[in-house]
């Protein structure tokens, strides 16, 4: 029985993470959900109070893996609840392994593709996600391009900020094609990403 009920809150999950992405939280339908989970809207509220912690159960999971992904890419120092300046006010020292964390990006944007491209276009959670981002790579890259001006790199680790959250959702319409070509979807987040970096090199 308590089989039966996991599988049946899985499948409100998922239901809702395509709602939420075609619709957006606000217009999203909790009727529409229990239809497409094939449930009766009443029967939707016993798994979950409301919309924002039907929202909650389905992001939750999805910044658990990114969180998980930022450690296993950072030596295990920091994550998206480390306050980037209060760990530099502590002499503490990071690497970021960016073909790493792509190859992970990608792989979470594959299991949870709705709920990812949710994230991308939603302002309360892509900008949050955009200013931590900017901020660990300045971090990072700063302490590495002493040679360019810490304008330059502020500006350059927001633009591959963005560029890694759209990149990753946008990947997904090139499976094909990457198939095709026999190339790694991280591969070319990858490169992108570190494209944009290194013009800290050269733009001085």
């Amino acid at each position: 029985m308590q089989k039966l009920k996991e599988n049946i809150r899985q499948k409100i999950m998922q239901s809702a993470a395509a709602e939420f992405n075609e619709k957006g939280f606000d217009h999203a339908s909790m009727r529409r959900i229990a239809a497409q989970a094939e449930i009766t809207p009443g029967n939707i509220y016993r798994y979950f109070k409301n919309k924002k912690t039907l929202l909650t159960a389905v992001l939750q999971p999805i910044m658990t893996e990114i969180n998980r992904a930022l450690l296993e890419s950072t030596d295990g120092k920091i994550d998206m609840n480390t306050n980037i300046e209060d760990f530099l006010k502590k002499n503490e020292t990071f690497n970021i392994d960016v073909k790493k964390f792509s190859r992970k990006f990608v792989a979470i944007n594959h299991q949870y593709k709705d709920g990812m491209s949710f994230i991308a276009k939603e302002e309360a959670y892509r900008s949050p996600i955009h200013e931590w981002l900017s901020e660990a790579l300045y971090a990072y890259y700063g302490s590495r391009r002493k040679e360019a001006a810490p304008e330059l790199i502020k500006m350059l680790s927001s633009i591959a900020s963005i560029t890694l959250i759209d990149t990753v959702t946008e990947s997904l319409r090139y499976d094909a094609a990457c198939a095709k070509l026999h190339l790694d979807e991280s591969e070319v987040i990858y490169e992108c990403i570190t494209s944009i970096m290194n013009k800290g090199e050269t733009l001085v």
